[in-house]
Order: structure tokens, then sequence, then C-alpha cells
């Protein structure tokens, strides 16, 4: 992984660089049928970070050890599909098809990530109940506290008064 500043990201206004974004993307066009937008704004800024974004990709995504190729692409768009990443669903969902994937499997995998993504809603729900839960709680202790307090202070007037 390459670390980089604030400034070196922004350096990217030699027209070598932006040749070479530009074939870069020419490139991925040609090999996935669309360039999502991200890497073409990521390509205007940076030529080394798009370099490195794409080294990760064919590491994980174009060569795998054992899976088939068509199955790595169904859980990109699967997981692009969870966090609701519109252009990668396409572009790996048009992969996972030209690699030979079929529709039973598909609708596998949506419906995975459906039940994944509730999942992930209900456990985090469950969480906010547990916190309202102990709010709840604890206004319910302040309202004891606090009618104890009121008590004792009333007694303490009218004693004092």
């Amino acid at each position: 992984t390459v670390s980089y500043t604030f400034p070196e990201i922004l350096k990217n206004n030699d027209t070598n660089e932006n040749e070479e974004a530009e074939n870069i993307l020419k490139k991925i066009e040609m090999e996935s049928g669309s360039v999502p937008e991200r890497l073409k704004i990521l390509s205007k800024y940076s030529v080394d970070l798009l370099k490195e974004h794409l080294r990760e990709r064919n590491e994980l995504i174009m060569n795998p050890l054992k899976l088939e190729k068509r199955y790595v692409f169904l859980i990109a768009y699967s997981v692009s599909s969870s966090i609701h990443d519109f252009e990668c669903e396409k572009v790996y969902l048009n992969q996972y098809f030209k690699n030979g994937g079929n529709f039973k499997e598909l609708l596998d995998a949506v419906s995975i990530v459906r039940f994944i993504s509730g999942n992930i809603a209900f456990v985090n729900g469950i969480e906010i109940l547990k916190k309202w839960e102990k709010i709840h709680q604890n206004k319910e202790r302040w309202k004891k506290l606090n009618r104890k307090i009121s008590c004792k202070f009333f007694i303490f007037n009218a004693i004092h008064c």
C-alpha cells in the first residue's frame, strides 16, 4: 500500500500523467464495459492512486485463487448491492454474466444480501433498543429519585417554615 500526503494527491497536472490516466480508463472500459465515475474522478487527482486501486482490484477480483471468476463477480456484485453502489453493481453484474453466471445463482445471491442487510438492521436495531431501555430505566430512576428529593424538600420546608 502506498501512502500519500494531500499535496501529492492533488499533483496530477502533468500531461503525461493525464494521458496515462486516459489510457488506463480506456483499458478498464474495454475490459468491463464501463468505468465507474469515482475512478474517473480519482484519475484526475492521482494516477498513482488509480494504479494502486486497480492493483488491489486485479489481485482480489481478477485473479482468484480457487473461486471461478463468475463467483468472484457475483460476490462483488452482492457487496456493491448491499452498499448501494449502483455503478459497480452494473459493472460486476455484467462481468458475472460474461463469465458464465446464471439467473438462479443471481437470485440466491440477492436473497443472501437481502438477508444479511436485514440482519445488520436487526442487530443494530437491537442495540438501539438496549440503549433506549437503559435511557428509559435511568429516566425512571431519576423520576423516583426526584420524587424522594421533592418529598424531603417539602417536609424540610414544612418543618422549618
